[in-house]
């Protein structure tokens, strides 16, 4: 599913479903309803979860960055073998294409945001700073670098985050952020499952993609029921709003 699709049916959803529980959801929570209906796809490197942390330019500014200093590098290094010039430039050119092959600019992405993560994780660490936000920090590091649709589409991790997000609610004092949050991220999970290709719900036990529908991502049925899921849902919430049914704070 589209990453609009998925932030616009997670937030409908969340605040839809949180006031049917009887709970108000507030700013806080409508911010991490966002963040938490996309960020199972920042193991795609071309999702746009993945593009708010990183442009695509700038993707390919780093990625031609450090090809090029690999190339200095090669050079530097096959010259202190006192071979020929044309050798040692063949050499480098070769060493670099099949480098090229394998560090594509997707690889690069993703592992930028994995290393941006881990420093940031690891000053965390060091400041001996609050355990959830390290933890959440730790979650952000591993997933650009797992198998897209793997551990971060698996249903241990809106429990996760739960738990997660209500470590947050006690340490900083702030009121129904949990719930919305998982909320959001199972709704990414529900989206999902509903394509072809599925997702592995159930692993580490059983780790085979699971799909309870047909829907191929990008084509024109998925992305006709996409829109009419977003309509349902605005309908739903016109329909609650208009009776009172939705409940909002201001913390």
């Amino acid at each position: 599913m589209r990453g609009k699709s998925h932030l616009a049916i997670g937030l409908l959803t969340t605040v839809e479903a949180t006031s049917a529980m009887g709970i108000s959801i507030s700013p806080i929570g409508v911010l991490l309803s966002i963040i938490f209906s996309i960020i199972p796809d920042i193991d795609e490197a071309n999702s746009s979860a993945l593009n708010k942390l990183i442009s695509k330019s700038f993707t390919k500014k780093l990625h031609r960055l450090l090809l090029y200093s690999l190339l200095i590098l090669s050079f530097f290094f096959y010259s202190k073998t006192n071979s020929s010039l044309y050798i040692i430039l063949f050499l480098s050119l070769t060493m670099i294409g099949l480098v090229e092959k394998k560090v594509t600019e997707n690889f690069v992405r993703s592992t930028f945001i994995s290393t941006f993560f881990l420093i940031i994780t690891a000053i965390l660490i060091l400041f001996r700073l609050n355990i959830s936000v390290i933890m959440l920090s730790s979650l952000l590091c591993i997933f650009p670098v797992t198998k897209h649709r793997s551990l971060s589409h698996t249903a241990i991790m809106p429990i996760f985050i739960y738990f997660l997000m209500k470590y947050f609610e006690v340490e900083f004092n702030l009121n129904n952020i949990a719930i919305p949050s998982a909320l959001a991220y199972s709704s990414h999970l529900v989206c999902d499952i509903c394509t072809k290709r599925g997702i592995p719900i159930f692993s580490p036990i059983y780790r085979k993609n699971v799909s309870i529908a047909n829907l191929k991502v990008g084509s024109f049925l998925c992305n006709f029921v996409e829109t009419l899921a977003i309509v349902i849902l605005v309908a739903l919430l016109l329909f609650m709003t208009f009776k009172g049914l939705i409940k909002v704070s201001l913390i």
